[in-house]
């Protein structure tokens, strides 16, 4: 438990409740980040009578902890991981390679400011400056590239992924409005929060990810377990991004608002009551998490959309794969004008909730097969 909870004794015993403080802080940090509104968006049903809460609940059933190992090491300097980015570019998505050759020569228009100094940084990670983004700074100003490393290869994937963002329009997009002369509203309007855009901030950079290890694969820097590696690293990761969203929003359907100390603690009788420790614990921890469901939901989106992506890929013929790779290209330039379902009709001509459903049914038949062998292994042991 987070310590967010005092003690009070009750009938001989020492009992969590949940203070004024708190509750007045859980309020701010769910106005702020739209929770009402996000929790509307992730339960709308469509046509089918499916939301898309139910889709990453379903997603969330398949999932299990599988273990996976820290990546291996290999000295690294700016030039060295700019030379593998651009390399992989001119490989797989050549119409982009001339802007990431502009972006890591430091001379793309979007990444230097007004007064010619260029925004683009690698720098050496330390525990206090961890972190690789592409972000904006405000109007007629630029945009941020910025990539932490360390002597890992995890370091060049991670650049590969920021690159991913940096040719975004979602991002350029940004830089467009505020080298124009498009209004403060306009710009305010843009940079309003949008779950459908939001949505799918990931799926560029996921994709790529994925790509960039088979690249590694062909320059003898990666092999088979690697990627497997990889692979149970992210499928730990949407286990937790699941969960978070699934638990988070179980709970805001029972919380009354505003969120008042008195709210809070008939809501914990309750969960108490119905013994749903793992709740009681979301519920501790929801001022301290530094990541909503809205912001996690983007990663599941991400992930799942990637995987479904990736298994196209790799059982296409060549000509498909060249098609799949210029559909993923043309795709970067409209991001910031795309729903989720127009997204992964871009790049898989499939809606997002066919795509969730591939990945559960994937999901369900490794399981099915997983416990079928199982009980295949005691029959079998059972003869002797």
């Amino acid at each position: 438990m987070a310590n967010f909870f005092r003690k009070k004794r009750e009938n001989g015993a020492e009992k969590p409740f949940f203070t004024e403080d708190f509750a007045r802080d859980l309020e701010h940090k769910l106005d702020a980040g739209k929770a009402s509104e996000f929790s509307s968006f992730i339960t709308k049903t469509d046509s089918k009578n499916i939301s898309k809460l139910s889709l990453v609940s379903d997603v969330r059933k398949t999932l299990e902890y599988i273990p996976s190992t820290p990546e291996r090491e290999m000295f690294l300097d700016e030039k060295i991981i700019a030379d593998y980015v651009n390399e992989f570019y001119s490989k797989y998505l050549p119409k982009k390679a001339p802007e990431v050759k502009q972006i890591l020569e430091h001379k793309h228009p979007y990444f230097i400011d007004s007064d010619g100094n260029s925004h683009v940084n690698f720098v050496y990670a330390t525990k206090d400056n961890a972190g690789s983004y592409v972000g904006h700074r405000g109007r007629n100003s630029c945009l941020d590239f910025r990539v932490t490393w360390d002597d890992s290869l995890d370091s060049l994937r991670v650049a590969a992924h920021e690159m991913a963002h940096a040719l975004s329009s979602h991002n350029q997009n940004y830089a467009k409005l505020f080298r124009s002369d498009a209004s403060q509203a306009e710009i305010d309007e843009y940079s309003r929060k949008n779950f459908e855009r939001d949505g799918i901030i990931e799926i560029e950079s996921l994709i790529v990810e994925s790509l960039f290890n088979r690249f590694l694969q062909a320059k003898g820097l990666y092999s088979e377990n690697d990627v497997q590696n990889y692979k149970n690293g992210q499928k730990d990761s949407l286990l937790s991004e699941t969960t978070l969203i699934t638990e988070e929003q179980e709970i805001l359907k029972d919380l009354e608002r505003p969120v008042t100390a008195e709210n809070l603690n008939d809501l914990l009788k309750n969960l108490r009551a119905s013994r749903q420790a793992n709740l009681i614990e979301r519920l501790d921890k929801m001022n301290s998490d530094k990541k909503d469901s809205s912001y996690m939901f983007r990663y599941v989106v991400g992930r799942v959309v990637a995987d479904e992506w990736m298994q196209k890929f790799e059982n296409a013929d060549s000509h498909e794969k060249t098609e799949m790779l210029d559909k993923f290209q043309d795709y970067l330039d409209t991001t910031h004008a795309q729903t989720i379902d127009g997204a992964c009709m871009a790049v898989l001509d499939m809606d997002f909730s066919q795509v969730m459903q591939n990945y559960t049914n994937r999901g369900r038949d490794f399981t099915t097969n997983k416990q079928s062998q199982i009980t295949q292994d005691s029959r079998d042991f059972s003869k002797f």
